[in-house]
């Protein structure tokens, strides 16, 4: 997840996460009108036509969550100061942690801040730091929370070049995600993996670019940052052949299950459009 989270992204990625990893039995045999009468026969019928009606909910839960995912990239997204707002108490511990991790990564805290979707609603509390050097910033935030989504914490750190290129580096959360444009590079790791560790993983993928670095050293200098990220992916993803988006979305996001699930999708999300 490379986007600070909020309740609408979550529950649509939880939703998409959910059904990957359930091993659904007649996935693999949905390919085609024959592949399925061939099982109906072969199996005497009904439990497998159950489990068929069964697979095909699941693939309609799967293309609504995969349709909120696709157009919450095309949203805009706007922050506000969080200053004053009381803090959840379930999240409180968990804010106190991080705080206490970047300071002893020398990293300087920004402030909080809530994010404002493009409908009006009121997402995540995200807060946002950046480091000595002025070209590491990110933000730490808990995701989920909705009933049956458990509470999780998420930090992203990110850099960008005077070259239009971003590097973000995503600690827990979510790791779904759609297809990313050929100037995002991105990497995912465990919660328990550390901070020290992340932050070292990440300067080592920033290489010989770090002198082209952008400097930063406001709040408003790091959330625009991300905003720039936002609006090029969304301008890259405006640029691309809609059929041809769609199966790399797929292709991103089914990994493994692709080939068992992506045929199904297609003609959903197709004749959603």
């Amino acid at each position: 997840m490379w986007l600070a989270p909020s309740g609408r992204r979550a529950a649509a990625e939880t939703q998409v996460v959910g059904l990957h990893d359930h091993r659904l039995r007649a996935g693999g045999l949905v390919d085609s009108v024959f592949a399925v009468v061939a099982l109906l026969v072969a199996s005497g019928g009904l439990l497998w036509w159950r489990q068929y009606r069964a697979f095909q909910r699941q693939i309609t839960t799967l293309a609504a969550a995969i349709t909120r995912m696709r157009a919450l990239a095309m949203e805009d997204i706007r922050y506000q100061s969080a200053e004053g707002e009381p803090m959840a108490a379930d999240r409180a511990d968990y804010f106190r942690d991080a705080s206490q991790a970047l300071a002893q990564e020398g990293f300087r805290e920004l402030g909080d801040v809530l994010e404002i979707e493009a409908n009006g609603s009121v997402g995540g509390r995200t807060r946002w730091f950046v480091d000595q050097s002025g070209t590491v910033c990110g933000w730490f935030g808990v995701a989920g929370g909705q009933p049956g989504i458990p509470l999780t914490p998420a930090m992203q750190i990110f850099s960008e070049s005077s070259a239009g290129q971003f590097w973000a580096t995503n600690r827990g959360g979510s790791t779904v995600s759609l297809t990313k444009p050929p100037f995002l590079h991105v990497s995912y790791m465990a919660w328990d993996s550390g901070l020290p560790e992340q932050v070292r993983q990440h300067r080592q993928r920033l290489g010989s670019n770090r002198s082209e670095l952008t400097r930063l050293a406001t709040l408003e200098d790091a959330t625009s940052l991300l905003q720039r990220l936002r609006a090029s992916v969304r301008q890259w993803r405006a640029g691309r052949p809609s059929r041809q988006l769609l199966e790399e979305d797929l292709r991103t996001l089914l990994q493994d299950r692709h080939d068992e699930l992506a045929p199904a999708l297609l003609g959903q999300l197709t004749e959603a459009r």
